[in-house]
């Protein structure tokens, strides 16, 4: 250890502030002992004291408590414990255990606390032959306005929504599975009704598997099961209103593909089968129906190639390509509309999603549909490092015929029909035309209204080693022109040595 006596923080050898007796470590270990404290006020609590101090258990172990007093309101104690083990030759597991106490909150006249702990790994991870692995992230508070109360003692606040959650994995050769539960505590306004959050379902339990192989014969396929138990308690019944019903739900997907490569393209056609079951505690509010069943089928074939040549641009040897793409979807339609919505939600409108077989997520909608998408993409590679320099992307989807499978979004209304013709284009453009300035951008037009729905340009300049700075710009409008949302964003890191010429440390 080192001390020292009567020294003081200086900036360019201009004392700014006395500091008291310190004592430090002369190596990279940790100390215990008191952190730097912190003094505020605020109208709710009054006089806020913290005085953090740190406890050095083990190399690989600590503790925090921190105690925190506030004239108005009392005494609180927040105490964080952190772990990181081994036991070789396994890999590390690690997590922490937090846990905040007030025995009396002046504020409720109530005792107030919360506990939050993260785990991931095990400390043996083998089983049965196979990998497992454990992970969980619990958290817990005592009241609803804890939210209210607590928004300002870490940068973070505190959520309305509390997942608590655990998840087994165990995994061997091609097959995978897992067992998970996820509750959630929903944190309500009990000061206004019309904040009311509707809970989340709760997963308690989901069970799940999976089997894939690739290059059997040439073939690529996958099995892909899971079993759920859905419950919430919401202020609406599941008899008045089908998304409120409490359920479980079986699901089994079949998928076999195969790929025909080439040294300039490929070709790959594509079988799917999704199904399907519920069974609901009650009768669903829109038929009745206390069980359903749906099975999908969905074929695809996706095809592309690639073409290069010598190219030029701004002075400097290029490789350009030009890679046309075409990918085909055809499912037939199957009355989903009048089933409750677990886990699906649009996907969003990208040049990965306008490629892909399904225009939702999850398990609870499977789109309808005949569509074809046709896009390209064009390439300036160096041909010495291999490094991208510019990439331009356009694409577009053409729908054949209308799609009837929609989002609910109230117990009364759903998403619209996603009407046959011309989809939305999509354009984008990257350049990394040198090694500090990159510029991205995408673009979103309707050829019906005329407008760009969505664009988003961004800049970066990194002009070395932890120095960046950027920007972009997103537009969002409806197909009247009118603006839903707009966003800029800036960032920067940039060293302070630069101020007086120092150099960056290795």
């Amino acid at each position: 250890l080192g001390n020292a006596e009567g020294a003081s923080l200086r900036f360019k050898n201009v004392p700014v502030m006395p500091l008291p007796n310190i004592s430090f470590a002369l190596n990279d270990e940790r100390k215990s002992g008191l952190l730097p404290p912190s003094v505020g006020v605020d109208s709710v609590g009054g006089l806020e004291v913290v005085q953090p101090y740190y406890w050095n258990l083990a190399p690989n172990r600590d503790m925090t408590f921190t105690p925190t007093y506030w004239t108005s309101r009392g005494l609180r104690l927040e105490t964080e414990f952190r772990y990181l083990e081994a036991i070789t030759p396994n890999p590390p597991f690690t997590g922490a255990i937090r846990f905040d106490y007030m025995s009396k909150d002046s504020l409720r006249d109530s005792q107030r606390w919360a506990f939050q702990t993260a785990h991931s790994g095990l400390p043996y991870p083998m089983f049965a032959g196979g990998g497992l692995g454990l992970t969980y992230n619990i958290n817990r508070v005592s009241d609803d306005n804890y939210w209210k109360d607590f928004t300002s003692s870490n940068s973070l606040g505190v959520s309305r929504l509390l997942s608590n959650d655990m998840t087994v994995t165990w995994g061997k050769g091609f097959f995978t599975s897992s067992i998970a539960v996820q509750k959630w505590q929903t944190l309500q306004d009990l000061a206004s009704s019309s904040n009311y959050i509707s809970p989340p379902f709760d997963r308690a339990p989901q069970i799940s598997m999976k089997y894939s192989r690739s290059n059997i014969g040439g073939f690529d396929f996958m099995l892909d099961g899971q079993l759920s138990r859905f419950e919430t308690a919401r202020q609406d019944t599941c008899l008045n209103n089908y998304l409120n019903c409490n359920a479980q739900r079986a699901v089994g997907q079949a998928q076999i593909s195969r790929p025909f490569m080439t040294s300039f393209g490929y070709l790959t056609p594509k079988f799917i089968l999704n199904t399907r079951s519920y069974q609901f505690d009650d009768a669903l509010s829109t038929n009745g129906q206390s069980t359903a069943s749906v099975s999908v089928p969905t074929f695809s074939l996706d095809t592309g190639a690639v073409f290069e040549r010598d190219s030029n641009l701004l002075g400097r040897a290029w490789t350009q390509t030009f890679e046309p793409r075409a990918f085909y979807v055809n499912s037939p339609y199957r009355q989903q509309n009048y089933l409750p919505n677990y886990d699906s939600g649009a996907n969003a409108y990208n040049f990965a999603s306008i490629f892909s077989e399904n225009t939702y997520g999850g398990y609870d909608r499977i789109a309808d549909g005949s569509l074809l998408t046709l896009g390209a993409t064009s390439r300036f590679i160096d041909p010495s490092s291999g490094a991208e320099g510019a990439r331009f992307g356009l694409a577009q989807r053409i729908r054949f015929k209308d799609q009837l499978v929609t989002l609910p979004i109230d117990k009364t209304t759903s998403t619209p029909i996603a009407s046959s013709g011309l989809s939305d284009v999509l354009a984008g453009a990257t350049l990394n035309l040198s090694r500090k300035w990159s510029v991205d951008s995408t673009f979103q037009y309707n050829p019906d209204s005329n407008h760009y729905l969505s664009q988003t340009i961004g800049g970066r300049f990194t002009p070395g080693s932890y120095r960046v700075i950027s920007a972009s710009f997103r537009d969002q409008t409806d197909t009247t022109g009118t603006p839903v949302s707009r966003f800029l964003n800036v960032g920067w890191q940039w060293p302070l040595n630069d101020m007086w010429g120092m150099k960056d440390e290795e």
